[in-house]
């Protein structure tokens, strides 16, 4: 692109979140200012959440778009952009396969969990989380490991570790009841349920594993 001496450019990358009312989320804005020979323009614009804060998902990826400003004032100094394009970047699943705790839980409601991670593409774990839910809330219809209430949690703790015993400090509001099934979310955050058998079943960027 070339800008003229006397304005700058703004481009920034949005998701059209609905069509039909035409709302778009933009990112923050990139400035560039005046260059007037043609040079070639990295925005650095690496987002590694949607520009409304979500997930990245292909309907969102389906729906980018670039805005492009210029606060040139007079016609003969505009900027002219010749092309653009943006780089969609996507990475492996990481997983998460949980060594502890194993079987029926009937003696704790705050048991040791650990877990290893692994990702083909070498990212390291930046985070995990840890659920425990009672039998009752697992066992329900409805259960999600993400909107079910559970007994105890840990929240989203940044850490490379391998695991973590739980403790009364990180239980909810509610009284733990006597028989737990923990959830437990590391990194890119996996999911455990432990009741029996470990299985896994990792979402998005975010590997969960169940264990029941």
């Amino acid at each position: 692109m070339t800008i003229g001496t006397s304005g700058n450019v703004g481009l920034s990358l949005g998701v059209i979140t609905d069509r039909n009312g035409r709302e778009v989320s933009y990112s923050v804005n990139y400035f560039k200012v005046n260059t007037l020979a043609l040079s070639t323009v990295d925005t650095a614009l690496k987002l590694t959440t949607a520009p409304n804060g979500a997930a990245w998902t292909q309907t969102l990826l389906d729906n980018l778009v670039v805005k492009f400003t210029d606060s040139a004032i007079t016609s003969g100094d505009r900027a002219s952009l010749y092309e653009l394009y943006v780089d969609v970047v996507t990475t492996a699943r990481p997983t998460v396969t949980v060594s502890a705790p194993t079987g029926t839980i009937s003696d704790t409601t705050f048991p040791s969990v650990t877990w290893t991670y692994a990702d083909t593409d070498g990212d390291p774990q930046s985070a995990y989380e840890i659920k425990v839910f009672d039998s009752a809330t697992y066992g329900s219809g409805t259960f999600s490991p993400d909107t079910s209430t559970p007994t105890v949690e840990t929240g989203v703790v940044t850490s490379s570790n391998d695991g973590q015993t739980l403790t009364p400090t990180q239980t909810p509001s509610q009284t733990p009841t006597e028989t737990a099934t923990p959830t437990q979310t590391p990194s890119n955050t996996p999911t455990e349920t432990p009741t029996e058998t470990p299985t896994l079943t990792p979402p998005n960027q975010r590997p969960q594993l169940i264990q029941q």
